[in-house]
């Protein structure tokens, strides 16, 4: 059975800072090098592919980096340093195609004989190491790790490579299961926009099916202040077939432990999720909570007012039991029984938004879409039981992705598990030695 025992980082591996630079020395992607900076970091470790930019020049062989080198964050911009020490892993960016890294960064080189690649990565990301890094961080608005105490960061470390690599493969299978997982979701998210695209524009049959495009039968369509929309359709605005009105007008009251549950602002993701995080939920007293003033399910809650130009008009659908309210910055949007579908009419403004259509609103301090203007905003309303075979199709698929959504949750909460057991010496491997 191999011993774990207390190594310096400086006995497992040697560092090489990456390069100096300017922003005038980048390039383009079709003809320079990828170049791996501090936004290519994930919070804890990981790789994140927007971060990649692309760099000019020739380089020194031993600037080079290559699939699988481990490369880790010296500098950040949070000042809680949730980047700084973070490791990430190399990707594959083509046949014979090397990457370099910024100043910002620094790559870890392993000694063969001592040090998997991959299980550093992995060990890399547990706190003992991460926070030893922290400690040697400063700066008053970017932390700077003082590179010169890396080499004397001290960690626990298995002294066979046979146990590292198996380790290290159990946490490479898991995350291929995520990357794959990911993979499926983005592809599920464009068959999304597409199918939402196609849904409130041509809409279904009586078949369920989507009618033919406008060019194919041009006798299902009618010309609208919308554009060509279905025959059966009815361009009109919000405000004949929801009613709409604004929140809580009072300050939130943050000392507030208690009374009717408030939904604020940050509970209302870009997306459209409504998430309730026990730091984003308020409480407001019940005396000041009227009847009218209580949410119920199917009602939208419409982000009116925003700083922030991308979130102005992010849309959520309230389906939750007990008792809530919602802040002023939300428009309650309640779907008129017998007339609209709720889960219709959140696609259908969650589709005006994702066009467009709330960027030409006011902009002032903040950007403005009020409810006057949502009410007239105009939409294409089919009959009702269209809307809700629409709203049927679109939820089918919604229930596949929020599928593969709890099983990516599960993959990162087994793999979270496995590192701490595994990186740690807590639970050993040697069964899984002996089979292989």
């Amino acid at each position: 059975m191999s011993e774990w025992r207390e190594f310096r980082l400086d006995q497992l591996m040697d560092f090489r800072k990456g390069i100096n630079y300017t922003s005038s020395d980048y390039g383009d992607e079709s003809s320079d090098c990828p170049f791996i900076t501090i936004k290519c970091f994930v919070k804890g470790g990981g790789y994140e592919s927007t971060g990649l930019k692309y760099i000019r020049g020739e380089f020194k062989r031993e600037d080079q980096l290559q699939a699988g080198d481990v490369v880790f964050a010296v500098t950040d911009l949070t000042r809680a340093g949730d980047i700084v020490g973070s490791p990430l892993q190399v990707p594959f960016y083509g046949e014979n195609v090397y990457a370099v890294a910024s100043m910002d960064c620094m790559r870890a080189i392993p000694y063969e004989a001592v040090c998997d690649r991959s299980f550093l990565y992995y060990r890399m990301m547990l706190p003992d190491i991460r926070g030893q890094m922290v400690a040697y961080s400063a700066g008053s608005t970017v932390l700077h790790l003082d590179t010169k105490q890396v080499p004397r960061i001290t960690c626990l470390f298995p002294e066979d490579i046979p146990e590292q690599k198996a380790i290290a493969n159990i946490l490479d299978t898991l995350d291929t299961q995520i990357r794959q997982t990911e993979a499926i979701i983005a592809k599920l998210q464009q068959v999304k926009q597409g199918l939402l695209h196609d849904l409130l524009t041509r809409g279904i049959d009586a078949n369920g099916q989507l009618r033919p495009p406008r060019e194919q039968a041009p006798a299902l369509y009618k010309e609208s202040t919308l554009g060509w929309i279905p025959r059966e359709w009815e361009a009109a605005p919000i405000g004949s077939r929801a009613e709409i009105s604004y929140g809580i007008s009072d300050a939130i009251d943050t000392a507030l432990e208690d009374g009717v549950k408030t939904i604020t602002l940050p509970c209302v993701k870009a997306n459209g999720d409504l998430i309730l995080s026990e730091d984003a939920l308020a409480y407001t007293s019940r005396e000041k909570v009227t009847s009218q003033l209580m949410l119920k399910k199917g009602d939208l809650l419409f982000n009116w007012r925003n700083g922030s130009q991308n979130h102005l008009g992010k849309t959520a659908l309230f389906d939750l039991d007990g008792e809530y309210t919602h802040v002023g910055f939300l428009l309650k949007v309640r779907a008129i029984e017998g007339q609209c579908e709720p889960t219709f009419l959140y696609q259908a403004i969650k589709y005006a938004k994702e066009t467009g259509v709330f960027l030409r609103a006011k902009i002032q301090v903040n950007n403005t879409f009020n409810s006057g203007e949502l009410r007239a905003l105009r939409l294409a309303f089919p009959p009702l039981h269209e809307q809700i075979g629409l709203s049927t199709k679109l939820a089918s698929l919604e229930d596949q992705i929020s599928s593969e959504h709890r099983r990516i949750n599960k993959l990162k909460k087994q793999k979270s598990g496995l590192m701490d057991d595994l990186l740690t010496g807590r639970v050993r491997v040697n069964r899984l030695l002996k089979t292989a």
